[in-house]
């Protein structure tokens, strides 16, 4: 009776070598069939690169004439522009910033830099509490000498 058992045994491990060896085989047969898949996907992709690459870089090259101008351009209107709105904001932001001896100002800055707000050159933190005049003030062309322009009355 144990003669049966040693070949059922027997047969089971065979099999099992059998299927073993088997599924190693399409394991390595999966690896290289994957492994030769990758080198001709980059192989194509090499040639793909190659033959669209100067007509990327030429793209480019077009995009940045193109793009050039068009940045010089609103340069120059973003310029022009902070250069025609000066009067105003000098006119309106020392109001907002509560700085009225500083309205119509040339020299008004009134930017905040971390917290601190710098007024102008001569007086970066404002004239002195209480002073209702500044000896350094210019007015624009367009402001009226007198001031008369901003008097309540």
């Amino acid at each position: 009776m144990e003669d049966w058992q040693r070949e059922f045994y027997k047969m089971l491990d065979e099999m099992t070598e059998t299927v073993d060896e088997f599924v190693q085989s399409i394991i390595r047969d999966v690896g290289k069939a994957a492994d030769e898949f990758v080198d001709f996907s980059e192989g194509i992709a090499e040639q793909i690169e190659q033959a669209i690459a100067s007509e990327i870089d030429k793209f480019d090259e077009q995009l940045d004439d193109w793009v050039e101008p068009m940045l010089q351009a609103i340069a120059m209107l973003e310029s022009a522009l902070g250069h025609t709105t000066e009067p105003v904001s000098q006119t309106i932001e020392p109001i907002l910033n509560e700085h009225a001896v500083c309205i119509g100002c040339r020299h008004y800055h009134g930017q905040s830099y971390n917290g601190v707000m710098f007024v102008c050159a001569m007086h970066p933190y404002g004239v002195a509490d209480g002073d209702e005049t500044c000896p350094d003030k210019e007015t624009h062309p367009w402001i009226p000498k007198n001031n008369d322009f901003f008097d309540e009355n």
